[in-house]
């Protein structure tokens, strides 16, 4: 857990905020504001595809696969826990 309100994010990062209730993903590059004592914080790195890359992207709900060509961060389409 970081004591630091105030996260900057790259391009290629996220910001993982956990709550009492909710888990919020935030995609970079920005700066993000949450508050510590309500929130538990943490940064990862988002997997860049190139151009000619897909990524493959099982539902863990239904089970289904799919592609995502269309997507430059394979993290930006990740769900808050990592299933994606």
């Amino acid at each position: 857990m970081s004591c630091m309100p105030l996260s900057f994010l790259k391009p290629d990062e996220q910001l993982v905020l956990e709550g009492p209730s909710s888990v919020t993903v935030v995609n970079g590059p920005t700066v993000a504001w949450y508050a510590p004592i309500v929130n538990s914080a943490r940064k990862r790195k988002a997997l860049q595809l190139e151009e000619q890359q897909y990524a493959k992207i099982k539902d863990t709900l239904t089970g289904r696969d799919r592609r995502r060509p269309d997507a430059p961060l394979h993290g930006r389409i990740r769900r808050p826990y990592g299933h994606g």
